[in-house]
Formats: C-alpha cells, sequence, structure tokens
C-alpha cells in the first residue's frame, strides 16, 4: 500500500463532509415539506404534538447542518505542516506493531485512503488533545496504551 499524501487525506475527509452536507440538507427538505402537509391536514391537539415534534427534527437537522459547514471551513483553512502537530495534521502512530493514521481535524469517522484507514480526531477529543504539539518521535499515553509518532505531515 502506498503511502496517503495530505492532498488525499483532505480530499476524502470534505468529500465525507460533502456527502454528510447533502444528507442534512435533503433530511431538512424533507422535514419542512412534511411540517407544510401537516399544517394543511390536521387540527386539534394531535396537530400541535405532531408539529412539535417536526419543529423538533428540523431544530435537529439545522444543527447539523451548521455543524458540518463549520467542519467545510476547517478544511477550507487547513496549511502545511511546520513541526508540532496542529489542526490539519496527518499523523503516524506505531501502538505495538500496528500502524495507526489519524487526521487532525473534523471528528467524522473514518476515511479510506490507498486503502488505507485514517481516523479522523477532533483537536478538542482526549486523544487529539494529547497529540496537539507532539512532533515525530514523541510518545503519548493513551487508555494505557503507548503510542509512537513516527510520521507526520
Amino acid at each position: 500500500m502506498e503511502q496517503p499524501n495530505k492532498t488525499e487525506i483532505i480530499s476524502a475527509v470534505k468529500n465525507r463532509i460533502l456527502s454528510m452536507l447533502n444528507t442534512v440538507t435533503e433530511s431538512l427538505e424533507s422535514e419542512r415539506n412534511a411540517i407544510q402537509q401537516e399544517t394543511k391536514s390536521s387540527a386539534g391537539d394531535k396537530y400541535e404534538t405532531q408539529r412539535e415534534m417536526l419543529q423538533a427534527d428540523i431544530r435537529r437537522s439545522e444543527h447539523q447542518l451548521n455543524e458540518s459547514n463549520h467542519h467545510l471551513d476547517i478544511i477550507k483553512h487547513l496549511f502545511d505542516f511546520h513541526g508540532n502537530i496542529i489542526v490539519g495534521t496527518v499523523v503516524e502512530l506505531k501502538q505495538e506493531k500496528q500502524n495507526i493514521w489519524i487526521f487532525i481535524g473534523p471528528a467524522i469517522g473514518d476515511v479510506i485512503v490507498n486503502q488505507i484507514k485514517i481516523k479522523t480526531v477532533s483537536q478538542a477529543s482526549p486523544f487529539g488533545h494529547l497529540l496537539m504539539g507532539k512532533t515525530i518521535g514523541d510518545k503519548i499515553i493513551f487508555n494505557q496504551k503507548s503510542f509512537s509518532i513516527v510520521n507526520c505531515f
């Protein structure tokens, strides 16, 4: 397997975010249509309960939409690696005999690049927080497991 480069990883992360954004947008549109239909066809307490449930769904989808847009903004403002791990850094860790790839940025799940699984980790997460500011050769301990930083870019 060929080592993924940062451009490929950022592209995979961006594509995942855009997919999430598309899904949330479609969901929001569907929920807004449903509330309009509910307005036309219902009356009484049942109407109020159903309408409130749809409003809660819309608020939840709007929150997810804002979060996805925020993640997209983060991706747009990434910059090159300058020695220490920061947002936008790709980190290769070694834990025992296993190599683990991490992308510090929006935590959106795993992405696959060149058949390598890359975990996306927020800098605010406990694991991401431990990595911030570290560099190649440093070690961290997380959940009583030792990780060595073998590569960053």
